[in-house]
Formats: structure tokens, sequence, C-alpha cells
């Protein structure tokens, strides 16, 4: 039997990590898996359902920290 190997991590910079929290605005109704799956395609790199949980994450942490 083989056991899967690690999961090659996915780091987004600034800029697509915005692009990202900007484009689930203007679609709200996108699920995080159909927001992984659009920017997989538009910039030919993995990223993954958690990642855009996590990117949801630290973006509220950030609005709240602001108030």
């Amino acid at each position: 039997m083989e056991t899967p190997g690690k999961r090659k991590r996915t780091n987004l910079d600034y800029e697509k990590k915005q692009k990202i929290v900007q484009y689930s605005k203007l679609h709200p109704k996108s699920s995080q898996q159909e927001l992984a799956n659009h920017f997989t395609t538009l910039w030919n790199i993995d990223v993954k359902r958690r990642t855009v949980g996590d990117i949801f994450l630290e973006s509220n942490q950030l609005k709240n920290d602001d108030s």
C-alpha cells in the first residue's frame, strides 16, 4: 500500500491574495473550491480550497485588527 507524500506548499504573494479576495467580492456566490479552480487555471499553479479559506481567515483577522 502506497502512502501519500507530503503535500506541496503553495506560497502566494500579497498581490495574489488580494486578487483572490477582490474576485470573491465580485463573485460572492462562488465557493472556495470554485475560486481555487479559477485561480489554478488562471495562474497555472496549484491553489487548493484550503489555501483560499486560509486567505479569507487572514483577511478577516486583518480587518478586525484595524478596528
